[in-house]
């Protein structure tokens, strides 16, 4: 493999002095610059694949696990090698809205097949207020400004899930939200559900 300018032995040569490469009668020099410069071209196809390492459709298979790494996931090898680098570019698009209330739908959208309803506590602003509304279940009293659950939100689920689809549902939502907030999942027939 030779760069755009020639080998590295041959450039390497060039920025040996004249006066070295005239007193190597023994043959030593042209030995060592030889060694050196078909390592260095060997490396240099290293080197220009590398920006391949980064592109899903160009990569070995064996980096797609790092690269889901990257996006905070555990990819599973198991999966075949399509699948696996169908997940890593969803991962890609995801994270770009990963920490909004539309990342959290779509990620649990594209993993469940569920469409969710995201409700911020802070839609119970009007909230209940004395002599106007009855004290229940459902009550929410306004949290104000520097409470800590003007960081919780819901997530209702238009359908009853099993365990395993709650448990996923909880890591899907938990990598998808801002790191400061926290979350409660509702399904139908739950007291914190209607307000």
């Amino acid at each position: 493999m030779t760069t755009e300018f020639g080998s590295f032995e041959q450039d390497m040569k060039k920025l040996v002095a004249e006066l070295y490469s005239i007193e190597d009668s023994t043959g030593v020099m042209d030995v060592v610059l030889k060694a050196l410069g078909n390592q260095l071209d060997s490396f240099k196809g290293l080197v220009d694949d590398f920006t391949t390492i980064f592109d899903v459709d160009k990569c070995e298979a064996k980096y797609l696990p790092y690269l889901a790494h990257q996006f905070g996931w555990e990819l599973d090898t198991n999966l075949t090698e399509y699948l696996q680098r169908k997940i890593v570019k969803l991962l890609m698009a995801i994270y770009r809205e990963k920490g909004t209330k539309q990342g959290i739908i779509s990620m649990i959208y594209l993993m469940l097949g569920i469409t969710v309803k995201i409700r911020d506590i802070n839609d119970y602003r009007k909230g209940w207020r004395i002599g106007v509304h009855r004290v229940g279940v459902n009550t929410y009293i306004w949290i104000g400004q520097k409470s800590i659950l003007m960081y919780l939100f819901f997530v209702d689920s238009p359908c009853l899930l099993s365990d395993s689809q709650y448990r996923a549902m909880d890591i899907l939502i938990t990598w998808c939200r801002p790191i400061h907030t926290h979350h409660i999942i509702t399904q139908p027939g739950d007291s914190r559900r209607e307000v």
